[in-house]
């Protein structure tokens, strides 16, 4: 599931890129524009239900999400109801509030925390944080130069040598994982 959402939006730069991608490497990709954490479960309890019915198996969900989102991510896997369910979790540019820290620490599902070297939304040291509190697998592949977006606009002119980084990371992290 790729969460977009707070000052992004569904059709922002890379988010429709990021899922033909991963859709083209064989996952099922399901999109959400969210804005609070509610809205990630809303949609997580109706997937492989009224969501992509009978297409995906719900002992074995990836999560990615960006910024905040990456943040709501990172929360919803660490809730008992989805913490076996959830197998592979990706953030990029996720937030480390207080919270976010907190469940960081519960995770049990493999997480990879992207990051860009000179993000200028979220310091890399929020990445470098999260991943001292990571309770599980995880890997913090800080991108060199990369931004908060790893280079990339609206609307979306093709990867940039960083985001092709990030992409490239995550697609493996979720075929490892899932």
């Amino acid at each position: 599931m790729v969460i977009c959402g707070f000052k992004g939006f569904l059709e922002w730069g890379f988010f429709p890129y990021l899922a033909a991608l991963l859709a083209t490497r064989g996952f099922v990709v399901i999109r959400s524009e969210s804005r609070e954490l509610a809205d990630v479960l809303t949609v997580l309890d109706a997937t492989g239900e009224t969501v992509a019915p009978g297409r995906v198996d719900r002992r074995r969900l990836g999560l990615f999400g960006h910024g905040q989102e990456g943040g709501n991510a990172i929360l919803a896997a660490a809730r008992s109801s989805w913490s076996d369910g959830v197998r592979a979790l990706v953030s990029w540019a996720a937030t480390a509030h207080p919270d976010i820290l907190a469940a960081a620490a519960t995770l049990r599902a493999p997480w990879l925390i992207v990051h860009g070297g000179e993000d200028e939304t979220v310091p890399v040291e929020a990445g470098r944080q999260l991943a001292g509190q990571a309770g599980g697998e995880h890997e913090l592949r800080v991108i060199p130069g990369g931004s908060h977006t790893f280079g990339s606009r609206h609307p979306f002119a093709g990867p940039t040598p960083q985001l092709i980084q990030a992409l490239n990371a995550t697609q493996r992290w979720f075929r490892a994982h899932l």
